[in-house]
């Protein structure tokens, strides 16, 4: 998945962050014997990498995969060294590097990929889930599964907006999918997911995994209502909004009270 490649820049960034005193200090030799450094100060900038090719240095791909694994070229080296050290002047005024450098990584990195990753995820849904034998272990699983708390704080709310316990059922398999909570008689799908991490690679996996899910649900399950219901400590991405917009049809964050209500509307 393409997981692994936002697990790599995160590390990268990690790596340069220790080694550059959290982004405050460089030297030569660093740059010279790590061109791949230059991908975080890029992305720290704002700038896409056709962009820097065409502006500072045409090297830039060859730098940031590996395939140049150091910069011999003393000119370069200095321009390369002029544009970290300007970067690091700029990013000075931040009060937080870390938001920077996420917020500039989704303004670049996940547009051109949204279509890649939805594509991905659309491939692999016949394939995951198309063995009998797979659905009989899921089902054994979901039987056994004990109701989580976000599970329970659900099915309150939507007690409270007039539905009866019959009207709900918990771990239910619709079709060849299993949803946290189905209202059969409102057609309607639920599921509950919770982040707490403060780690953005962690919260990605969670993000990317729930919407797998909820891209399974409309794909092969078109007439079903698929709702997400998500509790997160911290904000959601714009990238991730637009993401699980994609996959379910109504998504409620933190918001138990406007999910109560839809319910109500759907009568």
């Amino acid at each position: 998945m393409v997981n692994s490649n936002i697990s790599e820049v995160i590390k990268l960034f990690n790596e340069v962050k220790k080694a550059t005193n959290n982004f405050k200090e460089i030297n030569e030799d660093y740059l010279k014997t790590n061109p791949k450094c230059l991908k975080v100060f890029r992305i720290l900038r704002g700038i896409k990498q056709e962009d820097f090719k065409r502006n500072v240095d045409s090297s830039i791909s060859d730098y940031e995969c590996g395939r140049i694994k150091q910069i011999r070229n003393h000119a370069k080296l200095k321009k390369l060294m002029a544009f970290i050290q300007e970067t690091i002047e700029t990013i000075s005024h931040s009060k937080d590097v870390d938001k920077l450098f996420f917020t500039n990584l989704e303004k670049i990195f996940f547009p051109q990929k949204r279509e890649e990753i939805k594509n991905k995820i659309r491939k692999s849904i016949i394939n995951y889930i198309s063995s009998n034998n797979y659905r009989e272990i899921l089902e054994k699983a979901a039987r056994r599964e004990i109701v989580r708390e976000d599970e329970k704080k659900v099915i309150e709310y939507l007690k409270n907006s007039g539905l009866s316990e019959s009207d709900i059922e918990v771990h239910k398999y619709v079709g060849k999918i299993n949803v946290d909570i189905f209202i059969p008689k409102k057609k309607i799908a639920i599921l509950v997911t919770s982040t707490s991490s403060t780690k953005y690679s962690h919260r990605y996996a969670i993000i990317e995994r729930v919407a797998l899910r909820g891209f399974r649900l409309k794909k092969l399950y078109p007439e079903i209502t698929s709702v997400l219901v998500l509790f997160s400590n911290l904000p959601i991405t714009p990238y991730q909004q637009e993401l699980l917009k994609d996959a379910f049809d109504f998504i409620f964050i933190n918001d138990l009270s406007a999910l109560a209500l839809q319910v109500a509307r759907w009568g």
